[in-house]
């Protein structure tokens, strides 16, 4: 085999790897930008139904009229939308390797301790460490046991 069939075998061999890491990264984007349309529709659909529930809320109050059933009917739909936007905003945390706060909603890096928005605990500080601990006093061939 020749130094020009030996250089263009590695040369056709680096291109599919690098080919094989595009597409990888394009299908990763394509995913995120998928659940980011997806969470914006959520977002949307939500202030839509609490705009309808203010609106139902003022013509029942004005009125002097109740109408408990199309009030639960509307915080129920507000709560499914909510939940789904959680599990949405948990999905492109997990892609983003990020968590967020439960107190603010802001986004910060998995290893963080503090929110670096308002401040609220994350995780215990400790936890990383004690997990280390509880690795390490463990067997090689034994698994810790789950409580």
């Amino acid at each position: 085999m020749s130094d020009f069939d030996t250089f263009f075998n590695k040369a056709k061999d680096k291109a599919k790897d690098v080919a094989d890491v595009a597409g990888k990264k394009t299908t990763e984007l394509v995913n995120l930008s998928k659940l980011k349309l997806q969470e914006l529709q959520i977002g949307r659909k939500i202030r839509s139904l609490y705009e309808q529930l203010g609106r139902a809320t003022y013509q029942l109050h004005k009125n002097s009229f109740e109408n408990e059933e199309l009030i639960s009917s509307l915080e129920e739909e507000i709560a499914e939308q909510l939940h789904a936007q959680s599990e949405v905003d948990e999905k492109l945390c997990d892609m983003k390797n990020q968590v967020s706060c439960p107190c603010c909603h802001a986004k910060n890096s998995k290893e963080a301790v503090y929110c670096s928005s308002c401040g609220n605990q994350l995780k215990d500080e400790f936890a990383d460490f004690v997990e280390e601990e509880t690795q390490e006093a463990a067997p090689a061939d034994e698994t810790p046991e789950e409580e």
